[in-house]
């Protein structure tokens, strides 16, 4: 008969005949090991369950009790200490033996949280992964300050393979303040692991497109001299990007990595502003735990309908050869750096005035606090030298952001953008130009709401561009749903 062996842990023993023993401690693996520490130097999820609980959970001696499966039936306060201990250290086997009786328990003593993440243990003793991540995203979704639960859910996003989603994980619990070095530790192999995967990797996101204003028309229509502008076009249709990447990993760090991305846009009702973008890269890095370093030359084709001008087919409209540099680097755990870099000869099929060379260099520092909270600010700087000089021009823009999760489930990311965009030479109105850019960016979506393992995001957009020459003058606001996935 099962039975149970209580202490001021409230630790479970393994279940079987007669009395339970204390030596399943040394069966530990090492992720259970990573939630004794967490347990030590954090306050977590099983804490606060605790503390809701404070007149059956407080055990008042030290003496071990021991009671077989029948009598704990007989003891609820018994069933609730076990329960919270095990799920807090990670004691699979001894959830599984608790649930049917934490279950039965009168509702006024359960924690509907506490249940919906002992389920998850459950699946994932099962091996039930996307159950198991499910059920973890649950309860998240209303406490995304349960450390525990979040690093659980890495690890189990990384026996499932999902390597990005696992990582992304990983990170935001790195970043939590008085972690133990060993946690830290443990997490950085398990990052080093991702790292070293010789695998494919598989992203794609689709937007519903709504745009009022599709050509970017001036607001004034009449541009003075006789001299009127285009009138707003509207198109309703997607967005999206498709990609796929496979690194190579030949030891100590070094590694071969491919990719192909495609993005584009696609109006259903106004095809003629469809547009395709296709890029292939293939180069090589350097990788350690702190940051990773890489080269990829690579070669780049549009495909545009035209515009006003156009019909509904796609044609060729440019293409580009160059070389991309990307470096990031995490020197603090909650402090991250991300470089780019690229220089690019562009040529044009038609539009040969706008053959030369660009080159875009953008730098981000990100500050995470916590697992549920982080800003970034960055700074980026375009130089485009066309063959004429009123096609040529430098921009230098700012960026900054924050994203926070919030309680209830909801999860916010707010950000703002400034540029100044100045050109070499005047045009066709005997000026030369100068655009002031401003964005803004709201989006929002609740974390436990998902499709096909998607989490959908509501997003409002605002750009607006005031220049000096009345022409290049316009604002426009969107509002769409995207979707967003990587594996």
């Amino acid at each position: 008969m099962p039975a149970l062996l209580l202490g001021s842990t409230a630790a479970l023993g393994q279940t079987g005949v007669g009395q339970v023993h204390e030596s399943m401690q040394d069966r530990r693996i090492q992720d259970e090991q990573i939630q004794h520490q967490l347990a030590v130097g954090k306050h977590s999820a099983a804490v606060a369950a605790q503390e809701s609980h404070s007149n059956v959970v407080q055990a008042k001696k030290e003496t071990k009790v021991s009671l077989k499966a029948e009598e704990l039936q007989q003891h609820p306060d018994l069933i609730v200490r076990a329960m919270l201990a095990a799920i807090l250290q990670n004691h699979g086997e001894h959830v599984v033996f608790l649930l049917p009786y934490y279950e039965k328990l009168p509702e006024s003593m359960r924690e509907r949280e506490v249940e919906y993440w002992a389920k998850a243990i459950v699946a994932r003793e099962k091996q039930q992964w996307t159950q198991a991540i499910r059920l973890y995203r649950h309860v998240l979704a209303e406490h995304a300050d349960w450390v525990h639960v979040r690093l659980q859910l890495a690890m189990v996003l990384f026996a499932n393979k999902e390597w990005e989603a696992a990582a992304d994980q990983f990170q935001k619990v790195r970043s939590e303040q008085g972690l133990p070095q060993e946690v830290v530790g443990y997490i950085d192999q398990y990052l080093q692991a991702i790292q070293a995967q010789n695998r494919w990797k598989f992203y794609g996101g689709l937007s519903y497109l709504n745009d009022k204003n599709i050509n970017n028309a001036p607001k004034q229509s009449d541009l003075g001299g006789g001299w009127r502008a285009d009138q707003p076009e509207s198109g309703e249709g997607v967005s999206f990007n498709v990609g796929v990447g496979k690194k190579w990993n030949w030891g100590k760090g070094w590694f071969n990595e491919g990719r192909v991305d495609t993005h584009g846009k696609y109006y259903w009702n106004n095809q003629r502003y469809n547009e395709l973008t296709a890029r292939v890269s293939v180069g090589g890095g350097f990788q350690n735990a702190k940051q990773t370093l890489t080269l990829l030359p690579f070669k780049e084709h549009t495909w545009y309908a035209g515009g006003r001008q156009g019909n509904k087919a796609l044609k060729s409209f440019s293409h580009n050869t160059g070389v991309a540099l990307e470096w990031n680097y995490g020197f603090h755990p909650q402090w991250q750096a991300n470089v780019y870099a690229e220089a690019a000869r562009q040529k044009y099929r038609t539009r040969q005035h706008l053959n030369g060379k660009n080159h875009f260099t953008s730098a981000t520092v990100a500050y995470l606090p916590n697992a549920k909270q982080y800003w970034f600010a960055g700074l980026d700087r375009s130089y485009n030298r066309a063959r004429d000089g009123d096609d040529s021009f430098i921009r230098k823009g700012l960026r900054v952001g924050w994203g926070q999760e919030w309680g209830k489930g909801l999860s916010t990311r707010l950000s703002a953008s400034y540029a100044h965009r100045d050109y070499r030479a005047a045009g066709f109105f005997r000026k030369v130009q100068h655009n002031q850019e401003t964005g803004l960016q709201a989006s929002i979506w609740h974390r436990g709401v998902h499709i096909w393992g998607i989490t959908p995001r509501l997003t409002w957009t605002y750009h607006q561009v005031n220049s000096n020459l009345p022409l290049y003058t316009y604002h426009k606001h969107r509002m769409f749903i995207e979707l967003s996935k990587q594996f």
